[in-house]
């Protein structure tokens, strides 16, 4: 597969391969990609999480509740 490059991108990615980031141009094209599949992951877990359910206050009082029940599952040998 081929594909085309803005100029933009294509000195951000000889300035990657020049500077030593990555060794050679194919390498830093797969970090690219594996950083896209990373980001829409992380979106569609963020959509995921906005439709799972009623939303839930959080705020110092919950952080208290989850740091007291961690402790408590802690201490009485639970995962």
């Amino acid at each position: 597969m081929s594909t085309n490059l803005s100029a933009e991108g294509e000195a951000v990615l000889a300035n990657a391969v020049a500077c030593g980031m990555f060794a050679n141009a194919d390498l830093a094209m797969e970090e690219a990609l594996r950083l896209l599949k990373r980001k829409v992951e992380i979106e569609e877990a963020l959509i995921a999480g906005l439709n799972s359910g009623e939303p839930i206050r959080v705020d110092d009082a919950f952080w208290e509740r989850m740091k007291s029940e961690m402790l408590q599952r802690h201490q009485s040998g639970q995962s």
